[in-house]
């Protein structure tokens, strides 16, 4: 059994559009993780309402030339995230791997920005092009936070 057969479980599905695992070249997976908010909780719902308000745009992009219907998608479902932000990045870490071990391209949503740490182990300077998207209120540059060393 893989780490992400392991570790993630299917949910709804981003913009309704799904490819099989084996002919995408996205894969999509949440992370519904809020353990170490700063302001409030509610992060962890985060994937599904990314995955609800995806069903309700447009999908062609006039300006880039691109429907999202047309892209090799497969969304995985969520990451079984623990309360434990360290078990938490660690399995991240290993679900990210697995799939760039299966020539895909990993695209978290989340949750809050202690996943970014757990993207970035698992991407372990193993692609050689990265671009990694945030979206926070805020950039957390700290090296250590409620006693996980950063």
């Amino acid at each position: 059994m893989s780490d992400r057969e392991l570790f993630v479980s299917q949910s709804n599905v981003f913009s309704g559009a799904q490819r099989p695992f084996e002919k995408a070249t996205y894969v999509v997976f949440g992370v519904p993780f809020d353990v170490t908010s700063t302001y409030r909780t509610g992060a962890r719902f985060g994937p599904t309402a990314i995955r609800q308000a995806s069903l309700n745009i447009e999908t062609y992009s006039f300006r880039a030339g691109v429907d999202v219907e047309d892209l090799a998608l497969h969304d995985l479902g969520d990451l079984h995230a623990s309360t434990s932000p360290k078990r938490t990045i660690d399995m991240l870490k290993l679900v990210v791997a697995d799939i760039l071990a299966s020539k895909k391209i990993p695209v978290a949503i989340g949750g809050e920005h202690t996943i970014t740490l757990g993207i970035m182990k698992g991407l372990g300077g193993k692609a050689k092009k990265t671009a990694v998207v945030s979206f926070d209120a805020h950039l957390d540059l700290r090296k250590e936070f409620m006693g996980l060393t950063l």
